[in-house]
């Protein structure tokens, strides 16, 4: 093992619970959906400049496994990631954030648990 993946699983499991997910989530992981309160992935890029914030949703979303959905907190709307979602075959609702200036919902298209869990988070 390098130092630096020593260092970064070092720092990743001296995180709080809480923060230990966004961390797994940043490196495109989520929790199996069979877990109910795993449904959403969440990934934060709105501290991260073009084009780190559409290579990383990329990534994200590729690791979607059926009903679940990814969260985006982003500091401005991705306009040119929307043909590549729907290319791709993702749906995706974007609205105004609370933690962020946009927030983005993801999920593969037919996918309606991952539909439902999303248009029903708050």
């Amino acid at each position: 093992m390098s130092p630096r993946s020593t260092g970064s699983a070092m720092r990743q499991s001296a995180l709080p619970a809480a923060e230990r997910l966004l961390w797994l989530h940043a490196r495109h992981e989520c929790p199996a959906p069979e877990h109910p309160v795993t449904r959403e992935c969440n990934l934060d890029v709105s501290h991260l400049e073009p084009p780190e914030p559409m290579e990383k949703i990329l990534a994200s979303i590729s690791a979607l496994q059926s009903g679940q959905y990814l969260r985006v907190l982003i500091h401005r709307d991705p306009i040119p990631l929307y043909p590549i979602l729907e290319r791709e075959g993702f749906v995706r609702v974007t609205r105004l954030g609370e933690q962020s200036e946009f927030e983005i919902l993801i999920w593969r298209f037919g996918d309606e648990a991952a539909s439902s869990a999303a248009m029903s988070a708050s």
